[in-house]
């Protein structure tokens, strides 16, 4: 049983038949995973306001390329002192929990502070634990702790005055300033890959989706790094909840918002 920092909660992590065979980690909301090549750019704070809800909870019906469903997606927003926690939880459908990260971030900038992140492959347990710190002259560093089963390393990589945590990716896209002619570029890390990528994100369209939960009229923004091109459709109105996300492997569809 393993607990998760900051969640008071243990649970037994184990990898079913859809996480094995090259999918463990195609749930992952990860833009840094193609960091290898794609240039890295620094840029500036791209949060325009943070439309979250303490307490708010979203859960996608997770399907793959086929159609099939592969499980849950659980995404959950808790406000700190000073700090927004941010939690995503990936589940079988047996409800078996496969992998779970908790980001901490600044309320007001997003500026990531402590990230954990528990993955279940196989036989194996692999833990990410890292902590943003800045120096008195701004510069900002990760400092990360990875444990694959008995392998432990640490690294540390230096990062941008306004790099993000690329766990914290679906939050991030709703603070953008949303809307027709939205072009922006920002830069994420990713202590577990240990890069950094820099994403180009574009309002490409405005749909109307159908939902288990109601109808949405929502922004669809495409986001490209050098490698790698998502989609996500955000709600136009606040709190510009994430509908539905194309990660290039999985498609996350809402299913529960408890907001609504």
């Amino acid at each position: 049983m393993l607990t998760i920092a900051g969640s008071g909660r243990s649970r037994r992590l184990v990898a079913p038949a859809w996480m094995r065979g090259g999918l463990a980690l195609a749930a992952a909301v990860l833009l840094a995973a193609c960091a290898g090549g794609a240039p890295v750019a620094e840029t500036d704070s791209v949060v325009e306001g943070v439309p979250f809800v303490d307490g708010e909870r979203y859960a996608y019906r997770l399907v793959d390329r086929d159609g099939v469903d592969v499980g849950i997606g659980t995404f959950t927003t808790g406000r700190g002192d000073d700090t927004w926690v941010l939690t995503q939880t990936y589940a079988n459908d047996d409800g078996v929990v496969v992998d779970e990260s908790i980001v901490v971030v600044d309320a007001e900038t997003l500026q990531p502070r402590t990230t954990e992140r528990v993955i279940a492959r196989g036989d194996e347990v692999e833990v990410v634990a890292a902590t943003y710190d800045s120096d008195d002259d701004g510069a900002r560093t990760v400092r990360a702790t990875l444990l694959d089963g008995d392998d432990e390393q640490s690294r540390t990589i230096e990062t941008g005055a306004h790099d993000y945590e690329d766990q914290s990716s679906l939050w991030l896209w709703r603070t953008l300033a949303l809307g027709e002619g939205l072009d922006l570029r920002y830069t994420t890390v990713d202590p577990r890959e240990g890069g950094r990528v820099t994403a180009n994100v574009m309002q490409v369209d405005r749909q109307t989706i159908e939902t288990p939960v109601g109808a949405f009229d929502t922004w669809v923004l495409q986001i490209r790094t050098g490698r790698e091109t998502v989609n996500v459709w955000i709600h136009v109105e606040a709190p510009h909840q994430v509908v539905r996300f194309d990660n290039g492997r999985l498609f996350f569809e809402l299913e529960s918002d408890s907001t609504r």
